[in-house]
Parts: C-alpha cells; sequence; structure tokens
C-alpha cells in the first residue's frame, strides 16, 4: 500500500483535493495545511515527518536549492529521492547538470 501526505500553504487547493478524494473514497491521501518547511519541526515536537517519506515531489514552489533544504529532513536518510518539476522550455545543457541521484548533505 502506497500513502500519500500532500502539503501546501494555500488551504483552498487542499480544500479542492480534500473534497475530490472523498468523492473517489481515496483512503489513502491525507492533505496537510502547512508549509513544506514547516513540517519538520512541528509544535508539539514529535517530528513525525522527520525522516519519514520515501519520495517529496515539488512543483516550482522555489529555486531547487532551496527546495532540498526544505525537504532534506523528510526524506528517509539512505534511499530518499527528490522529484522537482518545473515547467517551460528547458535548455538541454541545463537539464543535464539538474538530473542527479547524489545524496543530499
Amino acid at each position: 500500500k502506497i500513502d500519500f501526505l500532500l502539503v501546501d500553504s494555500v488551504g483552498k487547493k487542499l480544500k479542492a483535493v480534500d473534497e475530490i478524494v472523498t468523492s473517489l473514497s481515496l483512503k489513502n491521501i491525507e492533505t496537510l495545511h502547512e508549509r513544506a518547511e514547516y513540517i519538520v519541526d512541528d509544535i508539539q515536537g514529535k517530528k513525525k515527518h522527520m525522516n519519514a517519506y520515501d519520495v517529496c515531489v515539488g512543483r516550482s514552489v522555489a529555486t531547487i536549492p532551496k527546495f532540498c533544504f526544505w525537504t532534506q529532513d523528510l526524506l528517509r536518510s539512505k534511499d530518499g529521492r527528490l522529484m522537482y518539476i518545473v515547467g517551460g522550455d528547458i535548455d538541454d545543457d541545463i537539464l543535464s547538470r539538474t538530473e542527479s541521484t547524489s545524496t543530499i548533505n
């Protein structure tokens, strides 16, 4: 079973997602109204999101280095993967330099 946590700082988007999830009777999707950079250090200090995810996916939310910094503590330390989706025309030269399987330190 695969579970998904969808994080967004815009509540209106998440409300729409919640309605879709309910209408499709999906049981493996949870939404969280929060900014990604804040979910590692939750206010109760439980850190339930720290090193908890196999994959983090972002879509043009910030520069790639900033997004890596925000999500590095969310990914499982040994085998976590980061996927970042950008739009528009990307030069092959730039694209070849951004594809990586390196470890985030």
